[in-house]
């Protein structure tokens, strides 16, 4: 059995990020998360010991976690077959949602708006931005102005890491 976060198969973000819950990330034609955790865990696996919170208002629960080709199929103990994930003294969540970032806003403001960094820059730290805040737990994210649509296509395709963006648009 793999376990999770301790030098296992599955390192202990990957629970962390909510991966395992970001089906509603997926559009058609563009790889995302969702695709990726399905092409990690083609078949049947089952993530064991975590705790569950739903999101619902109910107490957590200690339950077991059933995917089958990347998809959580059951929650609660099943009898799946496949490969087995100790996620004990883990926590497992539903992806969280944040209606106000900004993520244009990556680098130190000074030098940003004195255009003393490089679009390069710029970018590497709006990347290492998003990627921090997939780690964070933050599945879906509305920026409220700032970056353009080439940000939302480059984390929508895979090539960063990244929580889905609903970008509002530059700033005018």
């Amino acid at each position: 059995m793999a376990r999770l976060g301790s030098g296992g198969d599955l390192p202990q973000r990957h629970l962390r990020r909510g991966k395992v819950l970001a089906e509603g990330v997926e559009e058609p034609g563009e790889e995302t998360l969702a695709r990726q955790w399905r092409e990690r865990f083609v078949g049947q696996a089952q993530v064991v010991g975590a705790t569950v919170v739903d999101g619902s208002g109910r107490d957590p629960v200690d339950v077991d976690v059933s995917i089958e080709d990347g998809h959580i199929t059951q929650v609660g103990a099943s009898g799946a077959r496949g490969e087995r994930l100790d996620a004990g003294g883990l926590t497992m969540t539903p992806g969280l949602i944040d209606a106000h970032v900004h993520l244009g806003l990556s680098s130190p403001i000074q030098p940003q708006f004195s255009f003393r960094l490089s679009a390069a820059e710029l970018a590497a730290d709006i990347f290492a931005t998003a990627d921090a805040t997939l780690d964070a737990g933050f599945t879906t994210v509305r920026d409220t102005g700032g970056v353009d649509g080439g940000l939302v296509t480059t984390i929508a395709k895979g090539k960063v890491r990244g929580p889905r963006v609903l970008s509002c648009g530059p700033v005018q």
